[in-house]
């Protein structure tokens, strides 16, 4: 069995078992992800797959419990939308968060999150305009108009979000966190006569800044936000069409409107368990204008924009 990779890995189903998949990569970020998996605390281990075996020098491997499961990126674009499906969603989310709050922790680290939320994004924005001509040719406008909405420029709004970030975000532990809970890393199962819902985190990202494991859970908050308040599936399943002329984008996500009913869903139960709208907004609204171009270009390198908007892009510029 094939499956659809990123650039820096690829994996197969164990051909003995059929009931474990293997991993490999010559790239560092693998060696952090089996070392996440190795490290993880007894009492949330329930919520992944089982480690199986891993090796730490190049090429990495590692091998999981496999599920036949699909993620929740493929159910967010489909065309399937119930309320109480995306409830009991975010109500486990929510509730694996609370988990790994009870669980192991260490003392926050300011320079650690000033390197996820300040350096990281300036690093990604400098590598997106450097990389790429089109973003390069955008990179002096101070506004730029998104279905019909006047929006500042990265250069001008990102002094006052940065003195926000070094200022606001600021919390009292770290803890066992995912650090890339977008749907796309989240397989679900549905029990077809009871109904129950089971969910299983994948990909974690291992480092939090220089800190392994441990980071801020509001990091994995605005993940889930990235994926159902801006449609980041959306982008990387090419489920999306955009018209540019100059500074003038034309963006139609499909099944909008089912989004902004998921990401109501999404905003209640984070009402719910007391978390802050204010910071996750924030963080996620930093990745927005940040860092969604360059992931969808750089770790979804084989996918890029599709040749249909690609060569509208083109075009127009």
């Amino acid at each position: 069995m094939e499956f659809t990779t990123r650039a820096y890995n690829s994996f197969e189903i164990n051909p003995k078992t059929k009931s474990s998949i293997i991993k490999t990569s010559e790239e560092d970020r693998l060696k952090g992800e089996a070392e996440y998996f190795a490290n993880l605390p007894n009492d949330l281990q329930v919520f992944f797959p089982r480690l199986i075996d891993y090796r730490l020098t190049s090429p990495y491997k590692m091998e999981l419990e496999y599920y036949a499961y699909s993620n929740l990126g493929v159910r967010m674009i489909s065309n399937v939308y119930k309320e109480e499906f995306w409830q009991k969603v975010f109500e486990f989310l929510l509730g694996y968060i609370d988990a790994y709050k009870d669980s192991k922790s260490i003392d926050y680290n300011r320079r650690d999150s000033l390197l996820m939320t300040v350096d990281k994004t300036e690093n990604e924005y400098k590598k997106l305009m450097d990389g790429f001509e089109f973003f390069n040719k955008l990179k002096d406008e101070d506004e730029f108009i998104l279905n019909g909405k006047p929006l500042k420029s990265f250069n001008l709004i990102w002094g006052k979000i940065k003195e926000f970030i070094e200022t606001k975000l600021i919390e009292d532990k770290f803890y066992f966190i995912h650090g890339d809970l977008c749907f796309s890393n989240i397989l679900y199962g549905i029990n077809p006569i009871t109904e129950d819902l089971i969910l299983k985190m994948i990909d974690p990202r291992g480092v939090y800044g220089k800190t392994k494991f441990f980071g801020d859970p509001y990091y994995d908050l605005a993940k889930i936000s990235h994926s159902c308040n801006t449609g980041y599936e959306h982008f990387i399943y090419d489920r999306f069409k955009v018209n540019v002329v100059r500074n003038k984008f034309d963006l139609k996500l499909e099944g909008s409107t089912k989004k902004e009913s998921i990401n109501n869903i999404f905003m209640d139960v984070v009402d719910e368990h007391n978390f802050d709208h204010q910071k996750i907004k924030l963080i996620e609204r930093k990745k927005k204008r940040g860092k969604i171009s360059f992931s969808i270009y750089i770790f979804h390198k084989d996918r890029k924009i599709p040749p249909r908007s690609r060569s509208i892009m083109e075009d127009d510029m």
